[in-house]
């Protein structure tokens, strides 16, 4: 499955998240049909490990800091409840908290007042996960304030759109069953592109 992933996103911003498919997918695979919350907080854990060990120079402020401290989130959920919702949900939550952020701990970022596009573009794949578990799509708006003028540092956000739409489906085929709400997701970005513009 990570394969494809690997070969396919440009960039940091498509290879990183496919490192922590990668991971996610290997851990969930092993899981069987054992999966509960802790062995979706495992998942998400191996996924960061893999994605760290895979990278040379680990920069704090991007993808991999978001979602370190979301696995983190949901490793402390999963001790106290193995409620796949309730530990996805508090992966969800640090991983937002933490998106902001990412501007303070970044040099390049900061001096363009932007947030890192592949740590948006993990909290997308999160909140599709979440879409295929309750069966009910999530929003991915986010309240950042953007540059007041274009900014040669703009992360391309919807350059990691092409990646996550396979991630999200390889997620839902691990995770559930229940039939896929891909194209209620796809549309809703189309209309948040659409609306950006």
């Amino acid at each position: 499955y990570s394969s494809p992933l690997l070969r396919g996103p440009p960039g940091n911003s498509g290879v990183i998240p496919s490192l922590l498919c990668r991971g996610l997918t290997r851990s969930l695979k092993s899981a069987g049909s054992e999966f509960d919350g802790g062995a979706l907080a495992a998942a998400l854990t191996e996924g960061v490990q893999t994605a760290y060990k895979a990278v040379m120079k680990p920069a704090e402020g991007t993808i991999l800091t978001v979602s370190r401290v979301s696995a983190e989130a949901a490793f402390k959920t999963a001790q106290k409840d193995r409620d796949p919702e309730k530990v996805l949900q508090s992966a969800i939550t640090a991983a937002r908290e933490a998106l902001p952020l990412t501007m303070q701990q970044n040099p390049v970022l900061e001096k363009a007042q932007v947030v890192d596009a592949g740590a948006f573009g993990y909290i997308i794949i999160l909140e599709g996960m979440m879409s295929a578990l309750t069966g009910k799509v999530r929003s991915i708006a986010m309240n950042l304030q953007k540059p007041k003028t274009p900014s040669a540092g703009m992360p391309n956000i919807f350059g990691v759109i092409s990646v996550v739409h396979i991630i999200l489906e390889l997620i839902r085929s691990a995770m559930t069953q229940r039939p896929s709400t891909m194209f209620r997701i796809r549309r809703r970005i189309s209309h948040a592109r659409s609306s950006e513009a």
